[in-house]
């Protein structure tokens, strides 16, 4: 993995801008909490970019009408600050069954959602790859009909802002 000097919140920012158009598809609001404050990281912003960009284009995917919220926050760390981001949405959410399947390769959580959404369900075991290639990993939290949170933490030798 990269060892990359990048500004989070700048790199944030800069991505959910590109994903406007994808929530506006389903006539999703994007909410965007990203403090100013997230320091400068070192680390792979593409990787970062790429698994943000995953969970965020999913629950664009599995929301209609709804809010899409991307917040960022640093979490100290004994071996250094974490990177969190979090991507909550009001989509169709899962049941607890459905959570232990989602990152197994090429699994969809219900064949008739992958139908109806698209998507060969690869995109979270990649991204669930990456992270923990950076020294992380992603945790879901979802309830169905209500929506899910998708958290994201990795290491990113996050210096102070």
């Amino acid at each position: 993995m990269g060892r990359d000097p990048f500004d989070p919140a700048s790199l944030l920012r800069d991505l959910l801008v590109s994903v406007e158009p994808l929530a506006k598809k389903n006539r999703n609001r994007l909410d965007v909490q990203i403090p100013a404050d997230l320091g400068r990281g070192v680390g792979d912003p593409t990787r970062i970019r790429q698994c943000v960009l995953n969970l965020v284009g999913n629950a664009c995917k599995f929301t209609t009408d709804g809010t899409v919220t991307v917040a960022a926050r640093r979490e100290p760390a004994a071996d250094g600050d974490r990177l969190v981001v979090a991507v909550t949405d009001t989509g169709i959410g899962m049941t607890a069954e459905q959570v232990g399947r989602l990152f197994q390769a090429f699994t969809q959580v219900d064949s008739s959602a992958g139908r109806k959404y698209g998507g060969t369900g690869l995109g979270l075991a990649i991204s669930q790859k990456l992270a923990q290639a950076m020294g992380g990993a992603i945790t879901v939290t979802s309830e169905p009909g209500r929506g899910s949170t998708f958290t994201m933490t990795i290491r990113a030798a996050l210096a102070a802002p």
